[in-house]
């Protein structure tokens, strides 16, 4: 199999089991075994990648077996969640969402585990970068189950008129700049979708890093929720400790290209090639 094709972007993806639960709708539910599922799509892509993983989980094997083709290109690491800082803040996520008249969205601001998940993407991305785990310019973080079942191989490159200093995201919505960040938590408010992002691993560096400082001010004032609405939060405040570099967006209204793609997943639809292995 000729490898040569992988571009210039490592894929960084992790999975913490924290049980089902809900999902936006109370009747949407996800359980670890979807999870189990998507993990297959990741035989699909032909880029580097590094997988993070409970120690012992089954999903480590049914990713190990998915990328076993692809083994030069693949990295796994099992590690004890309890070891993140993103996890050792659960009694005080916890405290938070228990506190008189605090607002309730399924599970963002419901289940402590979840938004400690979410958030513990950034702190995955500083790891594989302090720890030089990559061997790319860029670097993208990518959700388990971004693209549910691929079916074609794919290789990741950089989205049309990447700017390299800063963080490209898919835009959902129209960002409202004069939204406070307890405006946007008390109503769930989304600006950018956190399953696909893509920077060079500088300004990646940059922005993980200035996440998890901001993180730390905003649970001082007693304000938490899942990382879209805590990233719309720093990027609408000036009172933080560390400012974020510049995200760049892409909507899909917007560009208007044609691609038959979820406005969630904009940004990987218009990264991913399909490539033919040779």
């Amino acid at each position: 199999m000729n490898l040569s094709f992988i571009g210039d972007v490592t894929l960084v993806t992790g999975y913490f089991n924290i049980g089902p639960f809900i999902k936006g709708h109370k009747v949407n539910r996800r359980k670890p075994s979807d999870y189990e599922d998507w993990v297959s799509s990741f035989r699909r892509y032909r880029n580097p990648v590094v997988g993070f993983f409970d120690p012992g989980d089954p999903l480590v094997d049914r990713f190990r077996e998915a990328r076993k083709h692809l083994g030069p290109l693949t990295k796994i690491v099992e590690i004890d969640r309890n070891q993140l800082w993103t996890f050792k803040i659960l009694g005080n996520v916890s405290s938070i969402f228990n506190s008189s008249g605090y607002p309730r969205h399924y599970p963002n601001t419901v289940n402590p585990q979840y938004a400690c998940v979410t958030s513990s993407r950034f702190e995955l991305l500083q790891r594989v970068i302090e720890g030089n785990l990559f061997e790319s310019n860029h670097l993208a973080w990518i959700d388990i189950g971004y693209f549910k079942n691929p079916e074609c191989n794919l290789t990741f490159k950089l989205p049309p008129d990447f700017q390299e200093n800063s963080v490209a995201f898919t835009e959902v919505k129209n960002r409202n700049s004069h939204l406070s960040p307890l405006d946007i938590i008390r109503r769930n408010r989304n600006w950018v979708a956190a399953g696909y992002f893509v920077a060079h691993h500088k300004v990646m560096h940059q922005f993980v890093t200035g996440y998890l400082t901001n993180l730390r001010y905003f649970l001082e004032q007693g304000v938490m929720s899942a990382e879209q609405q805590m990233i719309y939060s720093m990027v609408n405040t000036n009172v933080t400790t560390n400012r974020l570099p510049e995200i760049q967006t892409y909507n899909r209204k917007l560009m208007n290209i044609g691609i038959k793609c979820s406005r969630w997943c904009f940004l990987g639809c218009i990264c991913a090639k399909q490539v033919v292995d040779k």
